[in-house]
C-alpha cells in the first residue's frame, strides 16, 4: 500500500466513522509555543556532490532560533466501529544567518534572510481494546500530512534564493491512551513510522501528552507538550535534498465535550 492508499484509508474511515452510531464527540483548540532545531542540505544544480558536505543548521547558520506560535485545533468522536479524530497545526518562522556550508547553487559564507513554514493535519483512527473506569488504551493507525519548506535568500540580491520543501502524507502506526484521577485526565498520544515516499525515505515521529482539568462535564483546559520529528532525504527540484526537523513545544487550550 501506497503512502497515498493509505492516507485516503484513513480519511475514507473517518467519513464512515461519522456516519456511524456516535456516542460522544469533543473539540479543542489550543495555544503554542514551538522551537524548530535541525539541519537541512541542498546539492547544487549539477550534482555529485555528498550532501554530509553540506549540511546548515537551521539556528545558527538560517537563523531560525526565535520561539513562535502556533494554532493547535481538533477533536475526535467516539462510534460503534472506533475512535476517529483529526488535529491541525501551522506557523511561520523567520531569520537572518550565515551560511556555514554551500546550500544549493549558493556558497557558503554568504549572509541569508530565511523562512520556514511547517503545517500538520493529522487523522487518526485507534479502537479501545482495554477500557476501564478511568483508564483507556487504544491502538490504531494515523496519517500525519506534514508540508514543511526552508528558504534561503541571499540578503545582497533577494532575487538569489533556494528552497527546500517537503510534502508527506505519512501513515504511521498509532496509540491513544488515557488515565483519569478525579477531575485530572491524563492524556497520552504516540505515532511513528519509517517509509519509503514518492518524495523520499524518511523517519517520522509525532509524539503529545497532555494533562486535562475538568472544568464541568462539558468544559475542561488542558496543558500539554508536543514533538514532532522528520528526517527525510528526497528530491527537490531534480537535486538532493536532505532535511531533519524537530519541531516541539508546550500548549495550553481548552477542549468542549458534546
Amino acid at each position: 500500500m501506497t503512502a497515498r492508499s493509505a492516507a485516503c484509508f484513513v480519511v475514507l474511515g473517518l467519513l464512515l466513522g461519522a456516519c456511524s452510531s456516535i456516542h460522544g464527540e469533543r473539540a479543542f483548540a489550543a495555544y503554542m509555543q514551538t522551537s524548530t532545531s535541525g539541519d537541512v542540505s541542498l546539492g547544487p544544480t549539477g550534482g555529485g556532490v555528498a550532501l554530509d558536505t553540506r549540511q546548515n543548521d537551521f539556528e545558527r547558520s538560517l537563523g531560525l532560533d526565535e520561539t513562535k506560535p502556533a494554532l493547535n485545533f481538533g477533536g475526535d468522536m467516539a462510534t460503534d466501529i472506533g475512535r476517529f479524530g483529526a488535529s491541525v497545526l501551522w506557523f511561520d518562522s523567520s531569520g537572518s544567518g550565515t551560511l556555514t556550508r554551500d546550500f544549493g547553487d549558493i556558497p557558503s559564507g554568504t549572509l541569508v534572510n530565511s523562512k520556514f513554514r511547517f503545517f500538520d493535519a493529522k487523522t487518526w483512527w485507534v479502537y479501545d481494546v482495554v477500557e476501564r473506569p478511568g483508564f483507556r488504551l487504544a491502538p490504531g493507525v494515523a496519517v500525519d500530512f506534514f508540508n514543511m519548506s526552508v528558504n534561503a535568500i541571499t540578503a545582497a540580491s533577494p532575487q538569489v534564493f533556494e528552497e527546500v520543501h517537503v510534502f508527506a502524507p505519512v501513515p504511521m502506526l498509532f496509540l491513544d491512551a488515557e488515565a483519569s484521577v478525579d477531575k485530572f485526565t491524563f492524556v497520552g498520544q504516540a505515532g511513528g513510522m519509517r517509509i519509503d515516499l514518492k518524495d523520499g525515505i524518511g523517519n517520522y515521529w509525532d509524539l503529545e501528552g497532555r494533562v486535562n482539568y475538568a472544568v464541568s462535564d462539558d468544559i475542561a483546559v488542558f496543558a500539554g507538550y508536543r514533538f514532532m520529528s522528520m528526517a527525510s532525504h528526497g528530491d527537490a527540484d531534480s537535486r538532493d535534498a536532505f532535511v531533519h526537523v524537530q519541531t516541539t513545544g508546550w500548549f495550553l487550550g481548552g477542549e468542549l465535550s458534546f
